[in-house]
């Protein structure tokens, strides 16, 4: 494998780590205050706002520009909502 290739990957588990760990504290706060979370796999698909790539075959590069810019979808709500929920404490 390329070097920079699993570099690039090492970066992106770690943001999703990262994410889950935001959604995590979010998710903590929304039912502390009587918030409704997500409860299933069908609730999850509902509310998704990524659109799922099915091609047969992705150009690793490609696939990359597209999981960086996932991430930076999912990231850039969170982080607001996340912000705004520390306000609070």
């Amino acid at each position: 494998m390329d070097h920079t290739f699993a570099i690039t990957i090492f970066c992106f588990d770690e943001q999703a780590g990262q994410i889950l760990s935001i959604a995590d504290a979010i998710a903590e706060r929304v039912r502390k205050v009587g918030g409704n979370t997500l409860c299933s796999i069908g609730h999850i698909g509902r509310l998704q706002r990524i659109v799922d790539n099915d091609a047969e075959y992705v150009d690793p590069l490609y696939m990359l520009s597209e999981l960086r810019e996932d991430h930076k979808a999912l990231a850039q709500p969170l982080v607001v909502l996340f912000e705004s929920t520390r306000k609070g404490d």
